[in-house]
């Protein structure tokens, strides 16, 4: 197969089970005769492409591949998530040769199509809009209870940060310049996203991509700045922070609390979850319960970097971390001062949020393979 046809192939299996996760993993009962379909074209897909992967890299290579498969499989298998590790793994070796622009364009076509769809149906009364009212806080545009529409998704978070990724891929296809029209509209997204959902973490998300634009991130020649040289190891270092943090975490001491009622309880609720699961090297199956369970104790480990180690195991986290180091560490090599950003932006948000895990939401892992125009 010529790469032509190789790239038709990847962007189909890219649209294909990048559509089935998210409308699977955020909108869809998992029993849905149309979602199963889905799920039986995207692992054929997957499959297919897969085989004619092995073709573009060496026997060594196909080697590591073949144990980073057999890996996903074990840990998926163990905490549940298979479907989603394996097709991130196959999504992330196929990507090699195939332009990064490309496949962001892909992600920002199937994620802006499920997210409208979703807002539409919701708006019309055709998906249900989940309405929760917190009562430990105010939303402070309104100064009133903060109410929280879902518009079809499972919870508010994940419409918001879901809006934050699309936000962040068309953000980098410009190069990180927006025009003042476009700030304008990202400033007016964030707003109406703190209004109805009062989801302080992708609304902050989106003012940082709009603070980042009014710098230059052109890529030159003529080197980088030392300082971003930390966006290299951005993702591992907050990760390694919320880890400890969590685990020194004092219920009795009100520096501890105040900090994690700015984390919105993440520290608590995940030191809970690594007590009662504890960490092992291959991951675990822990049932979580979010606010869309009624009635059961919420126990939801929000934080990526959290859920990496309770749920995922130390050997993967340690693997997973490290390729995010690794796409970084390519980026500072080329001069790519946008993808650098948008680590330090997406990697913040995995603080408080899973969906940085998610390949169905964040790209970013995908250019770890990818071609990059600067080496088209």
């Amino acid at each position: 197969m010529n790469l032509k046809h190789f790239i038709l192939l990847y962007m189909l299996t890219l649209f294909v089970s990048v559509g089935y996760m998210l409308t699977g993993e955020l909108a869809i009962n998992p029993e849905n005769s149309v979602l199963l379909l889905l799920e039986d074209i995207s692992s054929l897909l997957l499959i297919t492409l897969l085989l004619l992967t092995f073709q573009k890299y060496s026997f060594r290579e196909n080697i590591v591949i073949l144990l980073a498969l057999f890996l996903s499989a074990v840990v998926g298998t163990i905490n549940g998530r298979w479907f989603e590790m394996i097709a991130a793994c196959i999504l992330v070796v196929g990507a090699r040769n195939i332009p990064y622009r490309e496949i962001l364009k892909c992600y920002l076509t199937i994620g802006s199509f499920v997210c409208i769809s979703m807002v539409t149906l919701s708006l019309l009364g055709f998906k249900s809009d989940k309405v929760a009212v917190s009562m430990s806080r105010e939303n402070f545009l309104l100064d009133e209870l903060s109410v929280r529409h879902s518009f079809g998704y499972v919870w508010p978070t994940d419409f918001a940060t879901h809006v934050f990724f699309i936000l962040l891929v068309l953000w980098i296809l410009k190069n990180g310049k927006l025009s003042h029209i476009m700030r304008i509209l990202y400033a007016i997204i964030s707003v109406l996203i703190i209004v109805y959902s009062d989801s302080r973490l992708g609304a902050g998300c989106i003012m940082l991509l709009i603070l980042a634009s009014f710098f230059s991130l052109d890529r030159g020649n003529v080197g980088i700045s030392k300082c971003y040289f930390f966006a290299i190891w951005c993702v591992p270092l907050m990760a390694i922070t919320i880890f400890l943090l969590t685990i020194e975490y004092d219920s009795t001491n009100l520096n501890w609390i105040t900090l994690d009622l700015l984390l919105s309880g993440r520290l608590s609720i995940s030191q809970s979850a690594i007590q009662e699961a504890g960490v092992s090297l291959w991951g675990t199956e822990y049932i979580m319960y979010g606010g869309d369970n009624s009635g059961a104790l919420y126990n939801f480990i929000d934080s990526s970097y959290l859920q990496l180690i309770v749920l995922y195991g130390i050997v993967y986290t340690v693997i997973y971390l490290l390729l995010f180091s690794i796409v970084g560490y390519q980026s500072y090599k080329r001069c790519d001062r946008v993808i650098l950003v948008a680590l330090l932006v997406a990697g913040f948000s995995g603080i408080i949020s899973q969906h940085f895990l998610q390949i169905y939401m964040n790209p970013l892992l995908v250019a770890l393979t990818a071609k990059h125009s600067s080496e088209q």
